[in-house]
C-alpha cells in the first residue's frame, strides 16, 4: 500500500500505445549537479520509471543559455548523460561509468520549453551497457539524441573510481535500488515488467 502511495501512476500516449510512468523517489545522490534536490545550483532532475525506459522532464532556465534564448550543448550533453545513467540504475539495477558518449545535436533547444528526455538500454553484458537517449519536444520531434557506453563495475572497482569508502557506497546503492526494485516486484506480480532485451 504504501509503495502505491509512493508511486502514484501518470499515463502518456504514444501513438495508439498508452504507458504508464511511475516517478521515482527522492535521489540519494545528495550533492549531483544533475540530479541532486538540494544542490541549489544544480539541474534537480526528477525521473520516471516505465517498463522500457527511464524518462524525465524539464524546462531549461534562461541562465543555462549559450546564445541567448538557447539551451547551451554542454548543459544539453549533461541531461542526456544523467537520464542514461538512470536508466542503467532503473533498467538494469546497477550503478553505471560513462566511459564513451555521442551526441547529435539536431535542432537547436530553447530555454524556457518543456522538454522529454527517454533512455533505453540498446545492448547489455555482465560489465557493460549500451544506451540511447533522446530529446524530445511535445510534437514527439527529436531535438538531440546520444549513444553511450556504461562500465557496470562492481563494489571494490567502484570504490577505487570515486574514492568514496565501499561502506557508504554500498549504502548509497542499496537505498537508491530498493524502492526501484520493489516496484519492479509490484509489477511482475500484476504481469507488466519484462526485463529489458536487448534492442538492435
Amino acid at each position: 500500500m504504501i509503495l502505491l502511495e509512493i508511486y502514484s501512476i501518470k499515463s502518456w500516449t504514444v501513438g495508439a500505445k498508452m504507458t504508464e510512468e511511475y516517478p521515482l523517489p527522492k535521489r540519494e545522490f545528495v550533492n549531483c549537479f544533475a540530479c541532486s534536490p538540494v544542490n541549489e545550483k544544480g539541474l534537480k532532475l526528477e525521473f520516471w520509471y516505465t517498463t522500457e525506459s527511464c524518462i524525465s522532464y524539464y524546462t531549461i532556465p534562461p541562465e543555462y543559455c549559450g546564445f541567448e534564448g538557447l539551451a547551451h550543448g554542454g548543459v544539453i550533453a549533461t541531461i542526456l548523460d544523467e537520464v542514461a545513467a538512470w536508466t542503467v540504475i532503473t533498467q538494469l539495477s546497477k550503478i553505471g561509468v560513462t566511459t564513451q558518449a555521442t551526441i547529435r545535436y539536431l535542432k537547436p533547444i530553447p530555454t524556457g520549453n518543456e522538454i522529454k528526455i527517454v533512455g533505453r538500454i540498446r545492448e547489455k553484458t555482465e560489465h557493460k551497457a549500451k544506451v540511447f537517449t533522446k530529446i524530445t519536444e511535445k510534437s514527439e520531434e527529436i531535438l538531440a539524441e546520444s549513444e553511450s557506453t556504461w562500465f557496470l563495475p562492481d563494489l571494490p572497482t567502484l570504490e577505487k573510481i570515486t574514492g568514496v569508502n565501499a561502506t557508504a557506497i554500498k549504502t548509497m546503492v542499496a537505498r537508491t535500488l530498493e524502492p526501484i526494485n520493489a516496484l519492479k516486484r509490484i509489477l511482475d506480480k500484476i504481469g507488466q515488467w519484462v526485463p529489458p532485451t536487448q534492442e538492435g
